[in-house]
């Protein structure tokens, strides 16, 4: 039994070592309060974003549905040609956009759920 005591005093040890370095409930719930609204901020943020990326969308489809009309209307094979690429443009700036879009969604699991 006299080499299970050295142990069980080291066991000891380490337990009070232990205690010492474990932070306090009130710490981990301030540290948690803030990295919720931490969380919180980002979705807000994201929410603009999406918005704003939602507004712009709704701009460029609009000038896409004019184009069509003016390419009718021009009789200058260069003002057509222009008038296409500039459709083209606009397309790949939607298609930027929905991924941008897609990239800034919201966060896939709760914060608190992640505890």
């Amino acid at each position: 039994m006299s080499a299970d005591f050295p142990l069980h005093r080291h066991i000891c040890r380490f337990e009070t070592l232990l205690r010492s370095v474990t932070p306090a409930k009130e710490l981990v719930d301030l540290a948690a309060a803030a990295f919720r609204n931490h969380r919180k901020k980002q979705a807000m943020n994201a929410d603009r974003s999406r918005k704003a990326i939602e507004k712009e969308l709704a701009e460029i489809e609009r000038k896409v549905k004019q184009l069509p009309d003016r390419i009718v209307e021009a009789g200058s094979p260069a003002v057509i040609s222009a008038y296409e690429v500039r459709i083209a443009d606009l397309e790949s700036t939607k298609l930027f956009l929905r991924d941008k879009m897609a990239r800034a969604a919201q966060p896939k699991r709760d914060f608190d759920k992640s505890l």
